[in-house]
């Protein structure tokens, strides 16, 4: 990795940039690194996300919404993550449970819109 993207994970994980090392045995227990993975599935599940359905998890972390979206709704995720190892774990993880899971490694920055004329989810 390169000082600026290891900076950047570290502020998103809200930790010292030294520990970056040491991350993935920090959260060795932690599966689920940001949102529930059942409320991510129930949402996406009630707008009609289904087998036809590509999801793009940003952030994916070890995977454990990406998984339970692949296994639950059958879709097909992408997930990207700027951290390698939790990347790692992900695949470990989809190949687990026997799903399939496409993941990439890429820092990825938004810009801000008015929302005016996308009305995405």
């Amino acid at each position: 990795m390169n000082p600026d993207l290891d900076e950047s994970v570290a502020q998103a994980m809200e930790a010292d940039v030294r520990l970056l090392p040491f991350l993935p045995e920090l959260l060795a227990d932690l599966w689920e690194l940001g949102p529930a993975a059942e409320q991510v599935v129930a949402a996406l599940e009630s707008v009609g996300v289904g087998p036809d359905s590509t999801v793009l998890d940003l952030a994916c972390g070890k995977g454990a919404v990406a998984v339970a979206l692949a296994e639950r709704l059958g879709v097909r995720v992408v997930g990207i993550d700027a951290f390698p190892p939790f990347l790692q774990a992900a695949q470990a993880l989809a190949a687990e449970r026997g799903v399939s899971l496409s993941v990439a490694s890429s820092r990825v920055t938004f810009g801000i819109c008015s929302g005016r004329k996308s009305s995405t989810m």
